[in-house]
């Protein structure tokens, strides 16, 4: 199905960079839990494997903190082992033994083996509970605490239970996005509740808009296509933009995938207005839908905004959407029988729309002539298995979503502001927003985690927003990457080294009991900067040693 396979692009996790090829006996570490071997200098998680005294980058294969993609099963349970008891795992790298012990049980639980990985949960929290709080207590630990609710929220038995402990989780770091919308696959494939997910998606879209798109498309999978319309404004499209030295890897593929699914979305929203006997806006929709995509056609093919181009021919999704709009139109003339012949001849994918399109079909016909109960029966079951499919989360994927560990020496100085600044690599600066009135706030950190600069950037905008009097945000887009320097000899790439992250949101501050034109309908977006402040500036805000 094609909107399942949109589903998977959504949910896919951030570009990891790759590593130079790693030394012999020290795969077996990035194999375990994805990151490079440690040494003296650092556990390769938290801190650097670095080469001398810190000052050198690492070695390859060494731990340079970035976490990498790793294969799950059999071999990675036997990578753990040996990773734990190689001499280069100090009795000071307490976090990174727990961090091998808990991989070590994601891969047990991989190959069925439950009862296996609970143990290596247990006793990498028994590991961890020497290192003092705050910091492990709401990030690696949260993240085990997850993994926990998905290997024993796997029967119906044990879905209530499962989905207890993973709210627990998210109310334990509520300005977490990446965290919350894990949490929510995680209860969904414990429960199967589509209503609740939906509702957990609303709750991530109002920190991460991006995450609206799988809202939008859950919505359509489910037929609930009033729901689709009222969210269609609120859907954001925005690819980071280099600066100050930096190049966004993959920016005009990421760019082409977002021509292609905004094709599909307002085509969607299209057919939607159709369905719910608004034919006038449906065709309107179409052509806003297209003009509104073309000065991002015109940025792919090299054209700067002053720079006509022509009207680039139909794509296939268009004239598909638009064809499905015009036979849905044709029904509520009183031509059923006319679409139905029509639709016989093009033979479109098997999707909601589909479903919608012949279910009134079906009821404007003759008995005699109707399409038979079994074929709209059949397409529903279709539509059934992928959502069933959906609800599933792989491992690998959770992986990748769980917050990394977090230690004090990892917190990213608040006070060191960077307004204006084109030089600072960190902290936070502030510009225009993308709308009138609108602010985008950036924090970068070379040292934090991605989780750290994402609520830092929360943390500055509520304090932001407290400034001038105003008690609430709407997030109107937010961009997140892990930035990474590369030294280059002679055009080629010598040497890889992560450079930190940074996130930017682009922010409306609001009062809640009077929001501006467009947004009176959108109170449920509205996060409330009192509370952000409140939960995030004791973590943030501390002492610094003297």
């Amino acid at each position: 199905m094609k909107w399942k396979r949109l589903l998977h692009v959504l949910w896919a996790a951030a570009t990891v960079i790759g590593s130079a090829p790693a030394l012999a006996g020290t795969e077996i570490f990035e194999s375990c839990d994805g990151y490079g071997a440690p040494n003296r200098e650092g556990d390769g998680m938290t801190h650097a494997a670095t080469r001398w005294l810190g000052i050198l980058v690492p070695e390859a294969g060494a731990g340079d903190t970035r976490r990498r993609d790793t294969a799950l099963g059999t071999a990675g349970i036997e990578s753990c082992t040996a990773a734990l008891a190689d001499a280069r795992l100090l009795p000071a790298h307490v976090l990174r033994r727990a961090s091998l012990t808990r991989a070590r049980g994601v891969h047990k639980l991989d190959i069925g083996d439950v009862g296996g990985a609970l143990a290596d949960f247990d006793l990498a929290d028994q590991v961890a509970a020497q290192v003092p709080p705050p910091y492990y207590q709401r990030s690696f630990a949260l993240g085990t605490k997850l993994l926990r609710a998905y290997a024993t929220g796997r029967t119906p038995a044990a879905a209530a239970a499962a989905a207890g402990q993973v709210r627990a989780v998210v109310a334990a770091r509520p300005y977490d996005a990446e965290l919350a919308f894990a949490a929510a696959r995680v209860e969904l494939a414990a429960t199967h509740d589509w209503d609740a997910y939906a509702a957990n998606l609303r709750v991530v879209g109002r920190y991460d808009p991006n995450r609206l798109t799988v809202l939008y498309l859950l919505y359509f999978l489910r037929g609930h296509f009033q729901d689709l319309i009222d969210l269609h404004p609120f859907l954001h499209f925005d690819v980071p933009v280099g600066r100050g030295g930096y190049v966004v890897d993959g920016a005009e593929r990421r760019r082409m995938e977002n021509e292609r699914l905004r094709d599909e979305l307002d085509g969607a929203y299209a057919y939607s207005l159709a369905a719910t006997g608004q034919g006038d806006r449906a065709r309107q929709a179409l052509i806003d839908g297209r003009n509104a995509r073309l000065p991002d056609a015109a940025a792919l093919h090299g054209k700067t905004p002053d720079q006509p181009m022509a009207s680039p021919p139909e794509s296939a999704a268009e004239a598909r959407w638009r064809g499905l709009v015009e036979l849905r139109l044709q029904v509520a003339a009183g031509h059923a029988d006319q679409a139905l012949a029509a639709l016989l001849q093009t033979r479109p994918d098997p999707d909601p729309a589909l479903l919608d399109l012949l279910t009134a079909i079906h009821h404007a016909l003759p008995a005699e002539t109707r399409v038979t109960d079994a074929v709209l029966h059949a397409l529903q079951s279709i539509i059934d298995r992928g959502l069933s499919g959906l609800a599933e989360i792989k491992l690998a994927d959770l992986m990748q979503s769980l917050p990394e560990a977090e230690v004090a020496t990892r917190l990213p100085d608040y006070g060191h502001g960077s307004d204006g600044s084109f030089f600072a690599s960190s902290g936070y600066m502030a510009r225009s927003g993308p709308v009138p009135n609108s602010q985008t706030v950036k924090f970068s950190s070379q040292s934090g985690t991605m989780a750290m600069v994402n609520e830092l950037a929360l943390l500055r905008a509520a304090q932001m927003a407290r400034e001038r009097n105003m008690h609430g945000l709407i997030i109107l887009g937010h961009r997140a990457l892990a930035r990474t320097e590369r030294t280059t000899m002679y055009g080629s790439v010598i040497r890889e080294a992560p450079s930190g992250f940074e996130a930017e949101i682009d922010v409306l501050f609001v009062n809640p009991g009077a929001l501006p034109a467009g947004y009176q309908d959108a109170g449920w977006r509205v996060v409330d900067a009192d509370a952000i402040w409140a939960a995030l500036s004791p973590v943030y805000i501390v002492p610094r040693p003297q």
